[in-house]
């Protein structure tokens, strides 16, 4: 597992970096609940995270250019569930392959954002 966490690292720690607070906020978006429910419980069993926040039927919308002209469509794609978990930026990684390992969704649409300001007690108490 740690050579899986080391290579994963290597190819995407340029997608995130540390942050002034040290915190990370990653979200990913299921297209079924229980799914969702399986990797916040995985997230909290390893300890990756300090809280969760889950958002169920998540309305997905999508914008076509038919002809990138004036015909143009959109279409919403049915309700998801999408899971919000603070974590420590050296975490980041490992959270992700755990989500991924979970749930078997090896193209999971997944954002990290990194958290800029948050109080002293909130830093201490995530991390």
């Amino acid at each position: 597992m740690l050579s899986r966490k080391e290579a994963f690292e290597a190819r995407f720690k340029h997608v995130w970096g540390s942050s002034a607070s040290g915190l990370s906020i990653v979200s990913a978006t299921f297209e079924e609940e229980h799914i969702a429910d399986d990797a916040t419980k995985s997230v909290f069993a390893n300890t990756l995270a300090a809280e969760a926040h889950e958002v169920i039927d998540v309305q997905k919308w999508t914008h076509t250019c038919l002809t990138c002209a004036r015909a143009t469509s959109n279409y919403m794609k049915h309700a998801q569930t999408r899971v919000t978990w603070v974590t420590n930026d050296d975490r980041v990684a490992e959270l992700i392959e755990t989500v991924i390992e979970r749930t078997k969704v090896e193209d999971l649409n997944i954002v990290v954002n990194q958290m800029i300001a948050a109080s002293g007690d909130y830093i201490d108490w995530a991390k």
